[in-house]
């Protein structure tokens, strides 16, 4: 299994990758992971919004 979020933009010769998102650029993808790979969603849903407050 890939751990890893990809991103992709539509340009005049098709879809290609780019580095981040950009409608949210300001995405933490690591505590985004991190979060997603948490079993239990209740406690992964506080870890995102606990960490999104202390970067936000």
């Amino acid at each position: 299994m890939n751990d890893k979020l990809l991103f992709y933009s539509l340009g005049n010769e098709g879809y290609e990758a780019v580095s981040k998102s950009q409608l949210l650029p300001n995405l933490d993808v690591d505590l985004l992971m991190r979060c997603v790979n948490i079993e239990n969603h209740a406690q992964a849903l506080r870890e995102f919004r606990a960490g999104i407050k202390i970067t936000g």
